[in-house]
């Protein structure tokens, strides 16, 4: 006599039947187990240990993940530091040629997180970007853009090397104020010797002597000094109170 299965309506069950009706044991015979089962059984399923290739493999596409995760996340930064750029404004009592925005503070918040060299890059690509839809009253040097470059990298670099080493409140306090008198010193050499020169051969925009120095010293040095005090005081709140979701939502 030969043996055969029909199966019936529940996919997770068959019934063994003869070939003239009758079956044999009259008893369900399960073809997976149910789903409520399956976690206690694997309890007693033996667990093997990956191969050193499949442990590899499972390296390889880890970091990859991570490292797509980290691309998305700076370029989401870049792009909301481009906008913030955008919203600049003067500030009464500077030369309006000086003007704030926020645009540091993404800079930061991808330096804190992936190390100085990422806060770097949010700058270069948002300044890209200022200068890919705004040009440059300079040409084809923008000069505007790479001082805001030279700035907004120094400040968000200092920031991310001294809050990462010394950690937690402290050592963010810390590393802005000393992120922003090193960028104010920085800017200010770089305005007399690099980026003035510049303007007077670009556009023939020069300022010399006295002027040169009032403008510099009296100018353009308080607004670096005013400049990260005020981003510092918006950028700790929302970075203390963003910390612990970004942690947890993205892979190091």
């Amino acid at each position: 006599m030969t043996r055969t299965k029909i199966k019936v309506h529940d996919p997770g069950w068959s019934l063994p039947f003869y070939k003239n009706g009758l079956f044999a044991p009259f008893f369900l015979i399960p073809r997976r187990w149910p789903h409520h089962l399956s976690g206690f059984l694997s309890f007693f399923r033996p667990s093997y240990p990956l191969s050193s290739e499949a442990q590899t493999r499972e390296r390889v596409l880890m970091q990859r993940s991570q490292a797509l995760t980290k691309m998305i996340f700076l370029s989401l930064m870049a792009g909301i530091a481009f906008i913030l750029q955008k919203l600049e404004f003067p500030l009464p009592g500077f030369p309006t040629f000086l003007k704030i925005d926020f645009s540091e503070v993404p800079a930061l918040i991808a330096g804190l997180l992936y190390g100085p060299l990422a806060g770097v890059l949010v700058e270069f690509f948002k300044n890209f970007l200022h200068f890919l839809f705004s040009g440059s009253e300079t040409g084809i040097i923008p000069v505007g853009q790479l001082s805001n470059f030279l700035a907004g990298s120094v400040f968000v670099a200092v920031t991310s090397i001294i809050g990462r080493k010394v950690g937690e409140l402290k050592g963010l306090i810390y590393g802005l104020a000393t992120a922003t008198v090193i960028s104010a010193v920085v800017m200010t050499s770089a305005n007399w010797y690099v980026f003035f020169p510049l303007y007077s051969k670009l556009i023939h925009w020069t300022v010399t002597g006295s002027q040169k120095f009032a403008l510099i010293m009296y100018g353009i040095a308080p607004f670096n000094l005013l400049k990260g005090v005020l981003v510092t005081a918006i950028f700790i709140p929302l970075y203390l109170k963003l910390q612990p979701h970004l942690k947890r939502r993205l892979s190091f």
